[in-house]
């Protein structure tokens, strides 16, 4: 019974993961062919990286509302929202 449990979390964590990685290259290959200067900055690749960890922490925790939840993923999405080049 514990060997199920223990590859039933496996699983669950490898699924999280792909869900990171879909999410990360959803997020760069969304409308690509569209003049995107910022995706080339370093800063803003760093921010997607805060993003799905923090992502994935707010997950773990449990006793969270939706909403608090919710809340916590749009204020850390804002981040890389809102970097773009100076000109």
């Amino acid at each position: 019974m514990d060997d199920k449990k223990a590859k039933a979390k496996v699983e669950e964590e490898e699924s999280k993961d792909r869900m990171s990685e879909w999410m990360n290259e959803e997020l760069l290959n969304r409308n690509k062919n569209i003049n995107r200067g910022y995706r080339k900055l370093e800063v803003w690749k760093e921010a997607i990286e805060l993003f799905i960890i923090v992502r994935k922490k707010v997950k773990e925790m449990t006793g969270l509302s939706f909403k608090v939840r919710a809340q916590i993923e749009d204020s850390i999405l804002s981040v890389s929202s809102n970097i773009h080049p100076v000109k």
